[in-house]
């Protein structure tokens, strides 16, 4: 739709010459001000919850104003009223909006040669079809894909209900709004989340050779010296540490275990 026949536009400037109207009328009704204020935040409400990035939906506010407050000047000077602060608030919001427009275009080019594909795993109920979806996703230009496409409904009912569905990169900005509308969906949709890739980085394996050799062991053990864990637990220090503490009240541990030598020395 073209943007000077936009309803959010319109809205917005019958408000503000609703309120300018009021205040120039010899006999003041605080309704007709209560009106045009409502009228006006409809207009912006409009804006901000029709879907688009939040940058530019604050931008084309501030052209509503603009443009709005041009209006309401112009309705002002036919009445041979004082339009100076209107005139003025409107060119001002023109350059703020505009200011922000180019901004938001520039930034929202940058986005899309950086986007990629966003995929949604999709949850349909078990007696629904992926059909009774289907248009909203092709409103949105988003094609769809069995997430498990060797499993029948016979087999498992939950993951043959799984949809994978892929917004293309140009329409990235959008995927939260279709991802707001499949989750309200809830007749035909159970569940509907963002299909996250995890990578996990192995750590690298750590031998006896890649460790340092403890010179002072505090363990009773004959054989602490090839107890690599020894050093990576760091029981030297956790003995230096137990060594210079005194403690609250001693504690007897003890090991439970079927196979268990109760004649073997460390646990003597």
């Amino acid at each position: 739709m073209p943007y000077f026949v936009s309803t959010p536009l319109i809205v917005t400037a019958l408000g503000l010459t609703l309120v300018a109207w009021e205040a120039t009328r010899s006999e003041r009704n605080p309704l007709l001000t209560l009106g045009g204020f409502v009228l006006v935040g409809i207009g912006v409400a409009s804006r901000l919850l029709s879907g688009a990035p939040m940058l530019a939906s604050v931008s084309s506010v501030f052209m509503d104003f603009g443009v709005g407050f041009l209006v309401a000047g112009v309705f002002l000077i036919a009445r041979k009223a004082s339009a100076g602060s209107f005139i003025a608030l409107g060119v001002t919001a023109l350059l703020v909006g505009g200011g922000l427009k180019l901004f938001a275009g520039s930034h929202a080019a940058e986005e899309a040669a950086n986007a990629t594909d966003v995929q949604l795993l999709v949850e349909l109920g078990a007696d629904d079809d992926i059909s009774e979806i289907a248009p909203l996703l092709a409103e949105y230009g988003a094609r769809f894909e069995r997430a498990f496409p060797g499993v029948s409904i016979e087999m498992d009912v939950d993951l043959a209900q799984v949809f994978i569905v892929t917004v293309p990169a140009d329409r990235h900005s959008l995927v939260e709004r279709l991802k707001s509308l499949l989750t309200a969906d809830e007749e035909n949709i159970d569940y509907v989340e963002l299909n996250r890739t995890v990578t996990l980085v192995p750590l690298p394996a750590t031998t006896a050779e890649t460790l340092p050799a403890s010179g002072t062991r505090r363990a009773n053990d004959p054989l602490a010296a090839s107890q690599w864990a020894f050093d990576a637990a760091n029981i030297d220090g956790a003995h230096e540490i137990l060594s210079q503490t005194e403690p609250v009240r001693k504690a007897i541990v003890a090991i439970l275990d079927t196979g268990v030598d109760a004649q073997h020395e460390d646990i003597r």
